[in-house]
């Protein structure tokens, strides 16, 4: 009996791990936008998303940064050593 019930757990073991590999790869798809995942995002950690406020601001203040710390994370992503942010604009 012990050795079906370890079994048993090690495939539901790998079968979590196929799960959780799957929805990993899911959003490394080019048909998702950043938009789409901004707004799973959201929705998994069951943060509301105001209609007054706009979808940045709300990631933000999930991720807890500020709108311009978001900014420059997402730019410095999107061009790495390339971008230099502006004296003017932080």
């Amino acid at each position: 009996m012990r050795k079906s019930f370890y079994k048993r757990l090690e495939r539901l073991e790998q079968c979590c791990s196929a799960a959780r590999a799957a929805e990993e790869r899911s959003f490394d798809r080019p048909d998702h936008s950043g938009v789409e995942i901004i707004r799973e995002f959201l929705r998994v950690d069951a943060v509301e998303h105001p209609p007054e406020e706009s979808l940045t601001t709300t990631f933000a203040s999930a991720l807890g940064i500020s709108n311009r710390e978001l900014r420059r994370r997402l730019l410095a992503r999107a061009y790495g050593d390339r971008y230099v942010p502006s004296p003017v604009h932080g």
